[in-house]
């Protein structure tokens, strides 16, 4: 009997298992292959309110009002009631705050698949300076060939500026 057989692919599902948990992101701005409608260095004003999430010390996202239960359904009972009910929440960015593109990237990750990220920049108001992630005020869009979640503009959050 022949013990080292069983342990052949032991490499091989070593190898599987630390793929897992790996995930890549890459830059796309100028990939035509993902038909995004952001552009890079575009500003683009808010049309409604939204919410700054922290994520982490770096990481703050945009939210649309109510969208998931750690998000007050409105400003105005953000604004009235005790803000320890949300702790994550950090600010309103009122309609007509400005924001510009600073990123587009694609993450291919295992888990959640691949999905386009688009960073941008605060550049006025109470927060300017801030980078933050649009993709939860932004719409989905899924896309077979290359596989990814194209993400586009909701034009009921954000209008480009043309100059």
């Amino acid at each position: 009997m022949n013990l080292r057989r069983p342990f052949r692919s032991v490499p091989l599902l070593a190898l599987l298992l630390l793929c897992i948990g790996c995930n890549t992101t890459k830059d796309i701005a100028n990939d035509p292959r993902y038909p995004i409608d952001y552009k890079l260095n575009q500003t683009y004003i808010l049309k409604k309110p939204v919410f700054v999430e922290r994520l982490s010390d770096n990481d703050l996202i945009l939210q649309k009002a109510g969208k998931t239960g750690g998000i007050p359904s409105s400003p105005e009972q953000y604004e009235t009631a005790d803000k320890k009910n949300w702790p994550t929440i950090i600010g309103v960015l009122e309609p007509g705050t400005k924001i510009k593109v600073t990123k587009i990237q694609l993450e291919k990750n295992f888990e959640t698949g691949n999905i386009i990220w688009i960073k941008a920049e605060i550049i006025d108001g109470a927060l300017t300076g801030k980078r933050v992630e649009l993709l939860f005020i932004s719409n989905a869009i899924r896309q077979d060939r290359p596989l990814a979640s194209i993400t586009t503009i909701d034009p009921n959050y954000l209008e480009p500026i043309t100059k």
